[in-house]
């Protein structure tokens, strides 16, 4: 069912290239708060797998990580049928608020071969641009404000495609494929909507064929059992959990290549939305400053968890001007139990997991940033790791010991940061595993843990002895 991940980043500049000629007049942002713009995310595989390492909807989402929400809604296997009897669901016109922009992706799937049992996400070319038709202007008829991006179906690597996954993905061809990509454009071209032609775009790429497609789903997990009743998963609309990120640099660069809160978001792809409220340089004082901002306590809908991190920032030296980013250990504890008392407070359903501040490299920080950045010391920052650890003991917030679990790690010194404070992807995936075994763990009801939560819209195709599309998420996420 899968389409594979694009892995170069040519989709990821022809967006922004398209949505920065429709904005290049609104000139520089004001702080915006919680109220950001939302750019959706909106279509098969393609999409929901956009934030595995190096992926686009990542990218995006860094690039955009203090101005715009990137909200995913990408459902592995769909074609452009299933999208259609959702739209309403996704994209209801009474909403409160609408998208700014909404990128779609079908169409891979349509142009498969029709399945001899009859089922399976083939739908004639014909109906495939009838129902992107009626897409795009549900899409542009929610406001006079919402934009439009339609993605071609790219071509793909049919002999990758068949070492990879052998029989179980059969009849996806570059030959039928193309037609469906050039009826797209056209009708792009007849309902105004933006478009970006990947068909073109990836074949103009230096060997493309073997620089551009990866698989992540191994062909023996597709044999895997799966317990039925893991599989059927409730209808949840679109009115999923929401995870939010909120802290500083650690935050708001982790959707960049590997990080760990793009790979939160494709974990949970189908079942929670993962929010972005990251602020790089800023210390728990700016934090306290925006709390009824970035979090008030009557807005309609809260935040089911709030994975929070200052203390980098605070444990800095004073400058010999008074000024700059440190916060006196004392005040770094009161302004995170106000932090955390605030958030606890939101409702009787919001979880709080405070991340610790993490060792670092300080002779990779002298070499990296040299005068720019003194002074920042492991002897300096541990007490403020510590103190924030007994403070979470203190309130019952959850927490993550990034400061031990970081000095676990082989060779840690060299393999976790990039530039001796940010984290590589290696150290990104302990702090992934870390933050899942808390909530795993965690005695919540209901439990956010990303195997107890709805899968939304589990259709199926309904193929005889093949395995649901449910069963498929399941398996992507154990590997």
């Amino acid at each position: 069912m899968n389409e594979g991940v694009l892995t170069n980043n040519t989709l990821q500049q022809s967006v922004l290239l398209l949505h920065a000629r429709d904005r290049s007049d609104q000139g520089s942002l004001a702080m915006v708060g919680p109220g950001r713009p939302q750019i959706v995310l909106f279509g098969s595989s393609i999409v929901q797998y956009s934030f595995i390492n190096g992926g686009w909807g990542a990218s995006l989402a860094d690039v955009y990580s203090r101005t715009a929400d990137i909200i995913l809604r990408g459902y592995g296997g769909w074609n452009s049928r299933y999208a259609l009897k959702v739209l309403d669901q996704v994209f209801p016109k009474d909403a409160v608020v609408q998208p700014s922009l909404v990128i779609v992706y079908f169409g891979g799937n349509d142009s498969k071969a029709p399945h001899p049992s009859g089922h399976g996400p083939h739908v004639p070319l014909s109906e495939f641009i009838e129902n992107m038709r009626k897409i795009g202007e549900h899409l542009l008829s929610l406001s006079d404000k919402t934009r439009v991006i339609f993605l071609s179906p790219p071509p793909m690597n049919e002999t990758q495609i068949q070492l990879v996954f052998g029989n179980a993905i059969k009849g996806r061809s570059n030959e039928v494929c193309r037609p469906y990509a050039e009826a797209l454009l056209n009708l792009c071209n007849e309902i105004n909507v933006k478009s970006v032609d990947l068909w073109n775009a990836i074949q103009q790429q230096d060997d493309w064929l073997n620089t551009c497609f990866t698989a992540f789903t191994k062909q023996s997990a597709l044999l895997h059992p799966v317990r039925e009743e893991e599989a059927k998963k409730a209808m949840v609309g679109p009115g999923r959990p929401q995870i939010v990120l909120f802290g500083s640099s650690i935050v708001q660069y982790s959707f960049s290549n590997g990080g760990w809160g793009a790979s939160l978001a494709d974990v949970y792809s189908r079942t929670a939305d993962v929010v972005l409220r990251g602020y790089g340089g800023w210390n728990s004082r700016f934090a306290l400053k925006v709390l009824d901002q970035v979090f008030p306590k009557d807005a309609v809908v809260q935040p089911s968890l709030v994975i929070v991190y200052f203390g980098g920032n605070d444990s800095m030296p004073p400058h010999p001007s008074g000024k700059g980013a440190h916060v006196p250990l004392s005040e770094f504890i009161d302004n995170m139990r106000k932090i955390g008392e605030h958030l606890l407070s939101l409702s009787d359903k919001t979880r709080v997991i405070f991340l610790s501040p993490p060792p670092m490299n300080e002779r990779q920080i002298e070499l990296v940033f040299g005068d720019a950045i003194k002074g920042r010391r492991n002897e300096v920052c541990r007490p403020y790791a510590e103190a924030l650890l007994n403070l979470c003991n203190e309130i019952n917030v959850k927490c993550v010991d990034l400061w031990n679990v970081i000095q676990q790690q082989d060779d840690w010194l060299n393999t976790c940061f990039t530039d001796g404070i940010h984290f590589t992807a290696k150290a990104s995936e302990v702090v992934v595993k870390e933050v899942l075994k808390v909530v795993r763990e965690a005695e919540w009801k209901p439990s956010l843990y990303w195997k107890s939560l709805p899968i939304e819209f589990p259709f199926d195709y309904g193929i005889p002895n093949s395995l649901s599309l449910a069963e498929l998420e399941l398996f992507r996420n154990e590997q």
